[in-house]
């Protein structure tokens, strides 16, 4: 023990995000577990009907309105920013809808989405050669 005196050890997260495992994820409940696994503690505690199906925490709050913002939301509860600054951002986009209903009633009613391009999904369909005709008639 004494060769370790004078060493430091610091959290690496490359990019700015934490990295946990996938065993990790399921055992905090952030992912579903595998097929066949128990959920855990269900019923434990009185939930809402969308919480008592979820199995995770990603689908108890993805209430997203595109594929892209459910991966979205995944990424952001899997990877979690270890960057104050983005940390901040996020949750002034949070207090900021909360303060104007009106601009959350318009998100919610899925309009200002009406037309968005899942640019994810067309890009990774590009890079695997399985882009359809409509895909890039859509970027257009």
């Amino acid at each position: 023990m004494g060769q370790l005196r004078g060493l430091q050890f610091r959290i690496f997260t490359p990019n700015g995000i934490m990295r946990i495992d996938s065993s990790a994820l399921r055992s905090l409940s952030v992912i579903p577990p595998l097929p066949g696994s128990s959920s855990g503690s269900a019923g434990v505690y009185a939930r809402s009907d969308r919480a008592r199906s979820a199995s995770s925490l990603v689908q108890m709050l993805d209430v997203c309105c595109t594929p892209a913002g459910s991966r979205l939301l995944r990424e952001w509860l899997v990877q979690p920013s270890t960057d104050v600054n983005v940390i901040e951002w996020r949750l002034d986009c949070v207090e900021g809808l909360l303060r104007e209903p009106t601009a959350l009633a318009f998100i919610r009613s899925r309009d200002c989405l009406r037309g968005v391009v899942d640019f994810s999904r067309i890009r990774a369909g590009m890079h695997c050669q399985s882009c359809s005709l409509p895909d890039l008639i859509e970027l257009y």
